[in-house]
């Protein structure tokens, strides 16, 4: 018996509803669409049963990941281009392409797979904030654009967690307002399915903006 993702996520989820609840035999609860893979019962998996292989294997379950070439190629140049902080162009660039030992790919693939693994990783965060939370926000200048960061901060399976959920310049660009950067935290938080009814307190500088911000 070959050991994929449903096998791993299965062995240790089983399904509590048709609404796409499952547990863990930990007790965790997660929300997993049908038709979504199994990425959010796994990421509890990977990261609070550290010792999976084992477990899994001890039922006879022979361990047989099957990687495509496909998916290792697409890996290497996220790896490559994000770890590098690298412009995206450089898997176009011809120089790259001729000593570079990964299969070459356009931008819009790279892009396109960069919009997929965020989406992924929104998906995750989203399952694990809960309904009532902290942020962190810091801004910041560069010439003449204006960056916000929202962080959130919450504990999960009894751990501190502050992912990050945007690093951006406002929605409106030209208005550094208090009330531009609660609208830009609400769009933010949406992405979470979160609102600002959600939000406990807030972690800031102690300055004027920050204050405006709070109240």
């Amino acid at each position: 018996m070959s050991l994929n993702n449903k096998t791993v996520a299965t062995f240790y989820y089983s399904k509590v509803d048709e609404n796409g609840l499952w547990q863990c035999k930990c007790g965790n609860k997660r929300k997993q669409k049908l038709n979504g893979g199994y990425q959010n019962l796994l990421s509890h998996i990977f990261m609070q049963h550290p010792n999976w292989k084992n477990e899994v294997s001890s039922e006879n379950v022979k361990i047989n990941f099957q990687i495509s070439e496909k998916t290792k190629t697409i890996y290497g140049w996220l790896e490559l281009i994000i770890k590098n902080n690298l412009p995206f162009s450089f898997v176009e660039n011809e120089i790259v392409k001729n000593y570079c030992s990964l299969p070459s790919i356009t931008v819009k693939t790279l892009k396109k797979y960069i919009h997929l693994v965020t989406q992924s990783v929104e998906n995750v965060i989203a399952s694990q904030i809960p309904d009532s939370f902290g942020i962190m926000i810091d801004g910041w200048s560069q010439g003449s654009d204006h960056y916000l960061a929202i962080f959130a901060n919450y504990l999960h399976e009894d751990k501190c967690k502050t992912p990050l959920l945007a690093i951006s310049p406002l929605l409106d660009e030209e208005d550094f307002s208090a009330q531009s950067h609660v609208h830009f935290i609400k769009y933010t938080l949406a992405v979470f399915k979160k609102g600002l009814s959600n939000i406990d307190f807030i972690i800031a500088d102690n300055e004027n903006l920050n204050k405006a911000i709070a109240n």
